[in-house]
């Protein structure tokens, strides 16, 4: 990969940028983040890339320099759990205003802050069980923590009278290759 421009050495690994994006991007004039491949021992990498077709022309790009590469596990960000679920409204008017609405907003802030205190220690379900501690360093993981933690910023935005929901960062998909050098 030193050999091939296209390859910056970047930390413990190399960013692949592929080119012609006339208007440039945050990489510079015509250069676009393809993947980003990580040494994740003596013979495996760890590559992510936002489609399959990506990691296809990855690991094709190592059978043309001789390796004989083998994808040993994927994980994949579906990008429909950044939208809303079907019915779900988007940009909706307000509820009328509750009795006693002041008291019960400090009731809530004050009942959301103690659950953001311990969630972070507790078996979830939605991540096969593990705390969002673990899950935020488990690799494999991590992927569904990111999608809860999405999930939830999108609907605390769509509970706000008045606004719309942020959409947040978009992905195809993200898959991890570890292709044998």
């Amino acid at each position: 990969m030193e050999a091939d421009a296209r390859f910056e050495s970047e930390g413990h690994g190399w960013v692949w940028f592929g080119g012609s994006k006339p208007k440039g991007g945050p990489f510079g004039q015509g250069r676009s983040v393809l993947a980003v491949v990580e040494v994740a021992g003596l013979e495996h990498f760890k590559v992510e890339v936002n489609s399959r077709e990506r990691l296809e022309r990855y690991v094709d790009f190592l059978r043309r320099a001789g390796a004989a590469p083998a994808v040993e596990s994927q994980s994949r960000i579906d990008p429909a759990l950044d939208l809303p679920a079907p019915g779900e409204a988007v940009g909706s008017a307000g509820r009328p205003p509750r009795e006693h609405e002041d008291q019960l907003a400090a009731l809530e802030a004050e009942a959301m802050a103690a659950w953001r205190r311990t969630w972070v220690d507790e078996h979830v379900p939605a991540l096969g069980g593990l705390t969002p501690r673990e899950a935020a360093a488990d690799p494999d993981a991590r992927p569904l923590l990111e999608a809860l933690l999405r999930d939830f910023e999108y609907r605390e935005d769509a509970a706000r009278p008045g606004r719309r929901p942020r959409r947040g960062r978009r992905q195809a998909s993200r898959s991890s290759a570890r292709p044998s050098a």
